[in-house]
């Protein structure tokens, strides 16, 4: 079972740069990009083996998309959802 309990990962703050500083806010209508990475689960197949390459990353990728489908679901909502609050 999926959570929709907001954590926050502290293990994933980083420390700014040396020198840097901050300029000032974004601007409302300004464009960012963010990236969420999925901690792959263990479970890979022993058939993948024998696989070609492209075989086994086209297999990989769709095992992955099963097993993180709740996963994928909850941060294309979470995202919707501060996206339209935004607007």
């Amino acid at each position: 079972m999926v959570s929709k309990a907001y954590v926050d990962f502290v293990e994933s703050h980083r420390t700014l740069p040396e020198g840097a500083q901050r300029l000032g806010d974004v601007a409302p209508d300004e464009n960012i990009e963010v990236s969420v990475y999925l901690k792959p689960r263990p479970d890979t197949s022993p058939a993948d083996a024998a696989l070609r390459a492209t075989d086994r990353r086209t297999a990989l990728r769709a095992r992955r998309a099963v097993q993180h489908r709740d996963d994928i679901r909850l941060l294309t909502e979470f995202a919707i959802r501060q996206w339209s609050d935004g607007q």
